[in-house]
């Protein structure tokens, strides 16, 4: 079985997501139509800024302190170091490739919106055009 997250606008509230079930090969119902809110991509952005800028800001201020040292000259502090020191490192480069992935997001998402506003633009050019 096979679930697909549907939101509907009708004022579940922000986030509220229902779920369609397919069954076998039968599809969900075609009457259910998909609206793209360029708000809502918009405020999806935002949020993905927020993170982007509170994970940044996070590890260009700590991320140092993470490398760490050992406390003492003995063999198993020197290990031990050494093995935080490389735990640490994979860490950040992980979070290196997080940030990488969200700019990416980021930039699909404009992209997304500016194609949505240009279509807009353009149905609303049609309409007064039709209108005329």
């Amino acid at each position: 079985m096979k679930f697909m997250p549907f939101y509907p606008s009708t004022g579940l509230g922000e986030g509220t997501a229902m779920f369609i079930q397919q069954v076998g090969d039968v599809s969900p119902s075609p009457t259910l139509s998909l609206q793209i809110s360029t708000d809502q991509l918009t405020l999806l952005k935002e949020r993905y800024t927020k993170v982007r800028d509170s994970v940044r800001r996070f590890v260009d201020e700590h991320g140092y302190m993470l490398r760490g040292a050992p406390l003492a000259a003995d063999s198993v502090s020197q290990q031990t170091a050494t093995a935080f020191k490389e735990n640490a490192e994979a860490a950040l480069s992980v979070t290196e490739l997080f940030l990488k992935e969200l700019e990416s997001n980021m930039e699909q998402l404009a992209a997304a919106i500016a194609t949505y506003d240009e279509a807009e633009e353009g149905n609303r050019i049609a309409m007064q055009q039709t209108g005329k």
